[in-house]
Order: structure tokens, then C-alpha cells, then sequence
């Protein structure tokens, strides 16, 4: 059996024991493995090596064929009818390959592309000082400042002011990811030029 990462993360309660550990394993967007050759390792092993498991992650998971360069796609061009003809694909197609490997529509990964570049523009304003937001609602894209808001509520749980005054969310926000102009994370290939 072929088990696709699942479509949205859930949070679980655990009841630790007093010096017990855990690390979780964030996979790529698409991810594929075969469910009885994990459970065959777990029982082999009892998964006693965090660096026997990610050993194992490398060599036995799998991005669904097309997933990368859609993603990358859907990252780079202005929407997703460009994205499909940069991939030489009709958008229903586009749809269609998001929807075999589990994941969410087209338009759900142009939104969190604009968000994380958003973010990044919020919290790293570089030199000067932190633009108006709405200012960066145009510039990013948004209708307005009320369109940006909604959607950093929506994503994130947080307006752009309450994300400012929270440190703890920046590294996520920061780290290279999904919707990064160079695409860090979704592909080590070099990044397709969208359709003008």
C-alpha cells in the first residue's frame, strides 16, 4: 500500500515521561512511501535510531512524478493558468496531478507561496524601515490591507501586528520553504521560468 503524506496536519496529545524526547519529520509536499515496508522497519528495528529512520526516509520516500515542478510552477508564474503552460499542461491537468498526490488545489499554493513571501517581507524589512501594510498588501498582491489581514488570520492565526510581537513564530516563517524565490525546499532543480 502507497501512503501519500496526509492532506492536513493535526496536532496529537501525548503524555511524555519525565526525560522522554520526541522529534517529528516534516516531509516535502507529495511525499510517497509504501506503508508495510515502513511498518517492516519499524518491527525490525523499533525505530531505535532517529539517524536508522531518516536513513530510512531518504531511501525509501518519494515525491509523487510532476509534484516538484508543479509546486515550483504554481510558486513562480503570476497564476495558476500561467503555471499550467509553463508546465505545458491545461490548469484542470495542473489540478489534477495536486489532487492524485493528496494535496490541496492549485490556488491554496499560489496563497501560501504569496503568504511566505509576504511574511518574509514583514518580518526581514532589510534596510529601512518596516513598510506600511498597506503598502505591502499592493505590493504583494492583495486587493488591500483587509484582504492581507484575512489571510495572515486565516494561515497563521495571527494578524501582521500580533505576528510582530510573536518571536516564536519567525523561525518557521523564515526558514527557507515553499514559495522562496529560490525554492529552497521543494526542489534542488534550477527554478522554471514562468510564462509571461
Amino acid at each position: 500500500m502507497l501512503l501519500s503524506a496526509p492532506r492536513v496536519a493535526r496536532a496529537y496529545a501525548v503524555s511524555p515521561r519525565v526525560g522522554e524526547a520526541f522529534e517529528g519529520l516534516r516531509f516535502e509536499p507529495g511525499a510517497q512511501f509504501d506503508a508495510s515496508r515502513f511498518a517492516d522497519y519499524v518491527a525490525q528495528t523499533g525505530c531505535d535510531s532517529l539517524q536508522g529512520v531518516r536513513d530510512w526516509v531518504a531511501h525509501e520516500v518519494r515525491c509523487a512524478p510532476g509534484v516538484r515542478e508543479a509546486l515550483q510552477a504554481l510558486a513562480l508564474a503570476p497564476g495558476v493558468s500561467q503555471a499550467a503552460r509553463a508546465l505545458g499542461v491545461a490548469p484542470r491537468s495542473l489540478s489534477r496531478l495536486l489532487r492524485q498526490a493528496g494535496l490541496p488545489a492549485p490556488m491554496a499554493w499560489r496563497r501560501l507561496a504569496r503568504l511566505r513571501r509576504t511574511t518574509r517581507a514583514w518580518l526581514s524589512p532589510g534596510i529601512g524601515a518596516r513598510p506600511a501594510l498597506a503598502d505591502l498588501a499592493l505590493e504583494q498582491g492583495y486587493a488591500d490591507q483587509a484582504h492581507l489581514n484575512r489571510e495572515f488570520q486565516a494561515w497563521l492565526g495571527l494578524s501582521p501586528t500580533q505576528l510582530l510581537r510573536n518571536a516564536s513564530a519567525w523561525s518557521g516563517l523564515l526558514a527557507p520553504g515553499y514559495g522562496d524565490a529560490m525554492g529552497e525546499q521543494i526542489s534542488t532543480q534550477k527554478p522554471l521560468q514562468s510564462a509571461t
